[in-house]
């Protein structure tokens, strides 16, 4: 179950290396990384927002360089008040929106405008402007290590992990016994379906959020306009007789 709690990898990283000291850091931390992508990925990031981001000639850098995932990009028309005056955007569906000029005809779509982003650059649709910018990020500590949820069966899940991967070349070249490999290939297997299972929700009230976005007899078309605010609200309809 999700807590909120949060923990450092390199307090496994320490705890692996101790038990397997012929397993070097930098590949524990490379094995890490990949246990933290197959099971933990949607809760070892966290969700962050960017100031206005200037943008000149359709173009802007992303100003961040630790983000793994764009949530969502919004212009901005008055960067003193983000709320007051805002347009979603949207992934671009144009071909050569990367290539050219394609600010959208301002009289059949006066309110729509696209992005795509490449190598940490945004095109926009619009040629000068502000946005915003969602974006998810890798949650690390204050000496660049990742950070995971503090949940027992994710920690179990990622040092099982680093060690099968660790004894795998060595179990193909005869060196340790099959026992010993199955054995901690059992394990991963275990935890990592746990962690899998424990972690797919934050706990009663994301369920009860998730729910109420999905039961719904009116559907609305135009959530993303509005940032999904009201998405985790339950529908309420009034009965006319």
């Amino acid at each position: 179950m999700y807590t909120g709690k949060v923990t450092s990898l390199k307090e496994i990283l320490w705890k692996v290396t101790r038990v397997a000291p012929d397993i070097s850091y930098e590949d524990a931390a490379e094995y890490a990384i990949e246990a933290i992508r197959l099971i933990g990925a949607p809760l070892s990031y966290e969700n962050k927002t960017t100031k206005h981001v200037e943008v000149v000639n359709n173009k802007a850098a992303m100003p961040v360089i630790n983000w793994v995932e764009i949530r969502g990009i919004r212009k901005i028309e008055n960067i003193d008040n983000y709320e007051e005056d805002w347009t979603a955007l949207t992934h671009a569906t144009n071909i050569y929106h990367s290539s050219e000029d394609c600010e959208p005809q301002k009289e059949d779509f006066p309110n729509e405008y696209t992005y795509t982003i490449r190598d940490g650059v945004i095109q926009t649709s619009f040629t000068d402007g502000y946005i915003q910018i969602s974006y998810k990020a890798m949650m690390t500590d204050d000496d660049g290590y990742p950070l995971i949820q503090d949940n027992q069966k994710n920690k179990f899940a990622i040092e099982y992990f680093i060690l099968w991967r660790h004894m795998f070349p060595l179990f193909i070249a005869g060196k340790i016994t099959d026992k010993a490999y199955q054995t901690i290939e059992q394990l991963k297997h275990w935890y990592m379906g746990a962690a899998n299972t424990s972690l797919a929700l934050e706990g009663i009230d994301h369920l009860e959020s998730t729910m109420n976005g999905i039961n719904r007899l009116l559907v609305r078309s135009n959530a993303h306009a509005h940032a999904f605010k009201e998405d985790s609200l339950k529908e309420r309809l009034q009965r006319y007789s």
